[in-house]
């Protein structure tokens, strides 16, 4: 009877482990799923830079707009992707809240914040690009160009912002083992 006294304690040590990992490593699928939309996000934001880029041999409005228009479709797969990016880190904080891991849950929380802010970015950038198919002037154009690149370039600062906040979440779940 004595030898298992010590039965009882080693398998609540073991359970209590397996537990805190397995929470441990539904918080760190999320934040991977939050990098991949991240990623995703990212390119689809160059790809849109690459467009307006094109804009510098245009010859016409219309050749502008062609162009603004296929910026206008990438800079929505960016937004899209921003706003999942968001919602997977929304979903480890909610994670690392039900486990209880408070520093995990503040920083997943700043991470959803940026990328709210990268999607807002592109939406306006997105907006600026649809503006162009209403304008008759070639420095309107312009302008609403000048604008979404200024716009593209606020969201990807938010983006790495999100992923620096990702990078401190998974630091955080390093410590809490």
């Amino acid at each position: 009877m004595k030898q298992y006294k010590f039965v009882i304690p080693i398998l609540f040590l073991l359970v209590s482990f397996l537990a805190s990992y397995g929470q441990e490593k539904s918080v760190r699928e999320q934040i991977n799923l939050s990098f991949s939309c991240v990623k995703k996000s990212w390119g689809s934001a160059n790809k849109a830079l690459e467009e307006i880029q094109k804009c510098n041999i245009a010859n016409s409005i219309t050749e502008l707009q062609f162009n603004a228009g296929k910026a206008k479709t990438e800079i929505e797969e960016a937004m899209l992707q921003a706003k999942n990016a968001g919602l997977e880190a929304d979903g480890a904080q909610s994670e690392a809240q039900n486990r209880s891991l408070s520093e995990a849950e503040k920083v997943l929380g700043g991470a959803k914040k940026y990328f709210k802010k990268a999607e807002d970015n592109f939406n306006g950038a997105f907006l600026k690009f649809d503006n162009t198919f209403y304008e008759e002037s070639g420095v309107s154009v312009i302008d609403n160009l000048n604008e979404a690149i200024r716009l593209i370039d606020n969201g990807m600062s938010n983006l790495k912002k999100g992923i620096d906040k990702l990078n401190e979440a998974l630091d955080e779940l390093k410590n809490c083992k």
